[in-house]
């Protein structure tokens, strides 16, 4: 029912029913990545580098699945169909045979339509247009029957004050039988629709929401016995105008399940020891078809890699055990590419990278789970970062018997589900920049764009953010609008990436040459120095930027990829002067104080590379010590010191004295390299050395993160504290800083 994978190479070969030979040979890629022809979205597709297949593939006996390629990560789901139910097996020639019903069944999943027709003339629609304040709004149906339509449109949506506030104050709560005192739908407004306390716009089919038009919709079937009622409930103090309708398809729903909706809050979570979020416990019979997640990361690092765990009728091992949290959304690699389509979509990832709130989706219209006792869906959370803490929220949706969410705890009250406040972190950004990430495309022939994120490389990228061209060859061509103060003459400045598998590509403005070709070729990932691409004329507010791909450097994979940072408009002789009495400061115009309180000039490393760490001694990333030392050991005849700077300033991992400090170090370590006063490395009291290597780039997070300093006394890169002192990029970056020549 899905095939994923973050990395598809090679073919897939099918054997259905016991075949000796692949009944259907077919390209990896094409398969997932929408390129099969006859099959693209919404049935395979590549989003936030998460490449997908939701091509129900059924087989009558069995099946046996495997791969030409090698080192894959991916992920196949299964589905079984209950004893005695008889399944054709797949043809391919089913895809070319039927693709009026393809093509009109993405239609409908795509633009959210209704597969029948007439709705509002059922009997049994009811509208009410309601107005929530202080007091429950409700409206109830009589009878039996199956509710098609829960549509609500909040009026003044666009002039309610802390929105997010004002959603999680405004619950839902749907019974579907009769008298019964507990809701089978009981959670935050904006939750139920998987839009989260922002009311963010996304296309599902059975749950959608249209911020523009203020308009949320189910088109989740929800049967009901001896009438159903809806609840509105603003437990808070602002008015919310609704005009709620409700369309029912009355008579006998012929099932024993009931739609259930379940929202659980977890906050302040520490990062270790990893643990397993219970998300959803529920009795059976029934059927998962979906679930969301929101996370409030205070840290850039990457959060996702639990996996999830659904335990089937009390078995001892999961049905289903993942390979990381964004593989069960669907995308990979962490991406913080925002997207959305009707089977999942990722509405929100505020950066930079993968801090501040995210916004997670999975809607299981085809690959439903079903059980027939229980059902008990964990997430594991596992965080790169050790010690630090997290908020996050889930819904889940399934259907039940009457009772079977009594497993999950009540809906907390509504202050206790307000929105904790987002974390405020610093990004370095060039200023009068135009991100290349938030430029319009204005046309792409050839290979796919998304943004990443470049803190892990060191370097000082603006907005931490490249936009990111892959999948090119010779030939594509890359045209972006960019806006421009005012008509006239302005120089083009760009600055882009250079890495081992980067493209040669010429430049363009506004259709003409823009120098030569620019070779993106360079043996580590690294941001490269601007390049002038020239002075132009325009005549209106509006350039256009067109990057062609000429051929790759003799020494470079020929991936034919490329990024670009930022574009920069001058005046002509506009480039800004430094003040008469502002000199220029160097790493090395400093004067510290050591771990005993002697004076310390950086003067006297002058000409050296200097490798600057926030430490302390009861960190997870403590051991790192053994690893600094060591570069101070290999590289120091070379021209490399490293420098400690103890710090308390992270959850107050570094109390003890001067002379403790000393002793751990050396006795534990044999740290030999300079250690220096205990103090502050960020915010306002941050040491003035520790203003001048943060100054345009990113703050330390916590402790060792590493600034590596030049020969000439600028900042060479920055990196966080995952980056081991001997990881490859790292010790790349020290190489060319030490291949650079001393200031003379």
């Amino acid at each position: 029912t899905r095939i994923w994978s973050a990395n598809p190479e090679g073919e897939l070969l099918f054997w259905f029913d016991g075949a000796e030979q692949p009944s259907w040979r077919v390209s990896f890629r094409d398969l997932l990545g929408g390129a099969l022809p006859g099959l693209g979205e919404p049935w395979s597709g590549v989003r936030a580098r998460g490449w997908n297949c939701y091509l129900p593939i059924p087989f009558a006996r069995g099946l046996k699945l495997g791969t030409t390629g090698g080192d894959l990560y991916y992920q196949v789901d299964i589905l079984r169909p209950g004893e005695g139910v008889e399944v054709p097996t797949f043809d391919p020639a089913w895809i070319e045979e039927q693709q009026e019903l393809l093509a009109e069944t993405g239609r409908q999943l795509l633009d959210g339509e209704v597969p029948y027709e007439d709705l509002d003339r059922l009997s049994g629609n009811q509208t009410a247009s309601v107005a929530t304040f202080e007091r429950p709004t409700q409206v109830a149906l009589l009878g039996d029957g199956t509710l098609r339509l829960l549509r609500l449109e909040i009026l003044n949506l666009d002039r309610l004050e802390d929105l997010p506030a004002v959603l999680r104050r405004l619950r839902l709560r749907i019974w579907a039988e009769g008298a019964d005192p507990r809701p089978q739908v009981d959670l935050p407004l904006g939750a139920f629709f998987g839009s989260g306390p922002w009311a963010d716009s996304h296309g599902g089919y059975a749950l959608r929401v249209d911020r523009e038009h203020k308009v949320f919709t189910c088109r989740l079937p929800l049967p009901y016995r001896q009438g159903l009622r809806v609840a509105l409930v603003n437990e808070g103090t602002r008015r919310v105008n609704c005009l709620l309708k409700l369309v029912a398809e009355p008579g006998d729903p012929a099932t024993p399940l009931r739609l259930h909706a379940a929202w659980r809050d977890f906050r302040d979570l520490p990062t270790r020891p990893f643990r397993d979020l219970p998300l959803l416990e529920a009795r059976g019979p029934g059927r998962v078809v979906g679930t969301s997640l929101l996370l409030r990361n205070p840290s850039r690092i990457w959060w996702g890699e639990g996996d999830e765990k659904v335990r089937v009728d009390g078995e001892a091992f999961p049905s289903i055990f993942g390979t990381g949290t964004e593989d069960w959304f669907g995308y990979a690699w962490g991406s913080n590419e925002l997207f959305r389509h009707p089977f999942h979509n990722q509405l929100r990832c505020d950066g930079p990278g993968n801090a501040g709130f995210t916004l997670l989706n999975r809607f299981l219209h085809l690959d439903a789970i079903p059980f027939q006792e229980s059902v008990a869906f964990d997430l594991e959370l596992w965080h790169w970062e050790e010690q630090i803490q997290v908020d996050l929220a889930s819904s889940v949706w399934w259907y039940g018997p009457l009772g079977s969410g009594a497993e999950m705890p009540p809906l907390p009250e509504a202050e206790a589900r307000l929105l904790p406040p987002a974390p405020d972190l610093e990004v370095f950004r060039v200023p009068d920049a135009l991100e290349a990430e938030a430029l319009e495309v204005a046309a792409l022939r050839g290979g796919r764009l998304r943004r990443q994120h470049m803190l892990g490389f060191g370097g000082d990228w603006s907005g931490e953010t490249q936009l990111w061209w892959t999948d090119g060859e010779p030939g594509s061509l890359l045209v972006l609008k960019f806006p421009v103060p005012e008509p006239g003459e302005w120089r083009v400045l760009a600055r882009f990436t250079r890495a081992p598998d980067y493209a040669v590509v010429q430049p363009f403005v506004n259709g003409f040459p823009a120098g030569g070709p620019v070779d993106l070729y360079a043996p580590k990932v690294e941001a490269a120095p601007e390049v002038d691409l020239g002075l132009f004329d325009f005549p209106s507010t509006t350039g256009r930027l067109s990057l062609r791909i000429e051929g790759a450097h003799p020494e470079a994979i020929p991936a034919y990829m490329a990024g670009l940072d930022y574009l920069r408009l001058e005046k002509p002789g506009s480039a800004p002067e430094a003040e008469e009495d502002e000199e220029p400061l160097s790493f090395f115009d400093f004067r510290l104080q050591t771990l005993e309180g002697q004076t310390f000039e950086l003067g006297s490393l002058r000409g050296r590379v200097c490798l600057a760490v926030n430490v302390a001694s009861a960190c997870g990333y403590t051991p790192q010590y053994a690893g600094l030392q060591a570069l101070q050991e290999e590289y120091g005849r070379r021209g490399l010191t490293v420098l400690g700077f103890p710090c308390n300033q992270f959850g107050g991992q570094e109390p003890g004295s001067p002379e403790e400090i000393r002793a751990f170090c050396e006795e534990k370590y044999g740290v030999a390299f300079p250690l220096f006063a205990r103090g502050e490395v960020r915010g306002e009291d941050r040491q003035p050395v520790w203003t001048f290597l943060t100054r345009g780039r990113s703050e330390p997070e916590w402790n060792f993160w590493k600034y590596l300093v030049g020969r000439d006394g600028r900042v060479r890169a920055v990196f966080p504290s995952r980056v081991a002192p001997d990881d490859p990029a790292l010790r790349a970056a020290l190489e060319a800083a030490l291949a650079e020549e001393a200031p003379r």
